[in-house]
């Protein structure tokens, strides 16, 4: 994921199938920074994992935290991977998640709202019709 000049948060959005219970994103976040990640889904068996891939570590794994959002301050420049995924048992044949994943970076101190605006979600009525 990339930011533009001047804007705090970047947004993709994807769908996961039971054929793809997974997707990976990949972001690079400056020292002396805040992280913040949400996602966004009418499913509310879709989760994401947080990894630290500059230092090996993981963070966060929202599948047994059991919330859409995280951050962290960060001390030195790192690169994050962020899977953003679904149980397979949980996703039936033929059926479809729609998701929106926000990620923003801004000055430690900085407050900055909890949903970016004028961000899309994917949680729309039809977003929750299988397909």
């Amino acid at each position: 994921m990339t930011f533009e000049a001047n804007k705090p948060w970047a947004e993709q959005d994807g769908t996961l199938a039971s054929g793809a219970t997974a997707h990976n994103f990949t972001v690079a976040i400056a020292a002396g920074m805040t992280v913040k990640v949400n996602l966004v889904s009418s499913n509310p068996g879709l989760h994401f994992k947080v990894n630290d891939q500059t230092h090996d570590k993981k963070l966060v794994d929202t599948s047994t935290t059991g919330a859409n959002t995280w951050s962290e301050s960060v001390a030195e420049a790192t690169t994050y991977m962020i899977q953003v995924f679904v149980d397979p048992a949980a996703m039936p044949s033929g059926q479809k998640a729609q998701f929106a994943l926000q990620v923003g970076q801004y000055a430690a101190g900085d407050t900055q709202p909890a949903k970016p605006a004028g961000a899309t979600t994917a949680a729309s009525p039809a977003a929750a019709t299988p397909m």
